[in-house]
């Protein structure tokens, strides 16, 4: 969607669908060659799956070419800002629909030029609810007029003149129709993560282990139940997958898999009642009464796929 006037600014939006489910049936890439994260299951079917996966995703890093070439030809590239991020991380196990940084983590590329130096990077902690803020003042709006902003703009990370920007960040899930209803909270400094799950009495299940009628799960998921039964590693990531304790923290520094829960620890102690503390805060601030497993009446909606390249 977008809006366009010859003689003032605009402002395009591009949704690729890619690589959101389903991803394109011909591989590109070697199954056996390609990497598996640790807290996955390496089976044939998984590497199979991924190699469409990351077939899928060079398929969007094609259209996200052919956009940069369409602002070129229309002249239009010295004198636009271009942003490229995603809403989530992959539908793959600890990624979509979890706040493991596997699914929080998504790109954040900005093209400005004569601002952005060409190939620079910052490892200033940001959240999408900075890009807001952000538009405002590049496009001259004053942020006092806005209230209830909750993020920050990025101007001064741009312009160089910061390296830091959040001390800590947030996170939410609260549900996705009749699957994925786990409610769970997350915050993120440079160092830690905290996770407060809501409804831990429930068991995590989502179109990943349920869905049967389309990728991200239909195809790869009986081989990790499979595996489970011979595979010591198989069964833990099963089982870390459906079951999660009422708190997580993990040191993001030694542990960036989170594979180890540090809440019992005595040594952490001082620092999980501030993350509670802030934790409270930060949900009255939002007004998030959520406690528990999310319910809502069961439908099915069809949602029609479009595929194909970016024209």
């Amino acid at each position: 969607m977008g809006t366009v006037n010859e003689d003032g600014p605009f402002f395009l939006v591009v949704n690729d669908h890619s690589p959101h489910v389903v991803w394109v049936e011909n591989s590109e890439y070697d199954p056996q060659v390609i990497d598996i994260p640790s807290f996955h299951i390496d089976t044939e079917d998984t590497r199979q799956s991924r190699a469409r996966y990351y077939t899928d995703i060079t398929k969007m890093d094609s259209n996200v070419g052919k956009l940069m070439e369409s602002l070129e030809r229309h002249g239009l590239t010295d004198n636009t800002i271009l942003i490229f991020t995603a809403d989530q991380g992959p539908q793959w196990a600890f990624g979509k629909w979890s706040l493991y940084d596997y699914g929080i983590q998504v790109p954040l590329l900005l093209r400005w030029p004569n601002k952005i130096t060409e190939a620079s990077q910052t490892s200033a902690m940001v959240s999408l609810i900075d890009l807001v803020p952000t538009f405002i003042e590049v496009a001259g709006g004053k942020l006092e007029d806005w209230e209830n902003l909750d993020g920050k703009s990025l101007l001064p990370v741009i312009n160089g003149d910061a390296d830091v920007h959040h001390d800590k960040v947030f996170a939410s899930h609260s549900g996705d129709g009749i699957m994925n209803r786990t409610p769970m909270r997350m915050l993120r400094t440079a160092d830690y993560k905290y996770i407060l799950n809501l409804s831990p009495e429930t068991r995590y299940d989502t179109h990943m282990n349920k869905a049967d009628d389309h990728d991200g799960g239909r195809e790869y998921w009986p081989s990790w139940q499979t595996e489970s039964f011979v595979d010591r590693h198989a069964a833990s990531v099963l089982w870390r997958y459906h079951y999660r304790p009422e708190e997580e923290l993990y040191d993001m520094k030694n542990d960036p898999d989170e594979t180890v829960n540090l809440v019992e620890h005595p040594d952490y102690e001082e620092l999980i009642e501030a993350f509670r503390t802030q934790m409270v805060q930060w949900r009255k601030a939002q007004g998030d009464n959520e406690t528990g497993a999310y319910e809502r009446e069961e439908r099915r909606v069809h949602v029609p796929y479009i595929f194909g390249s970016l024209e």
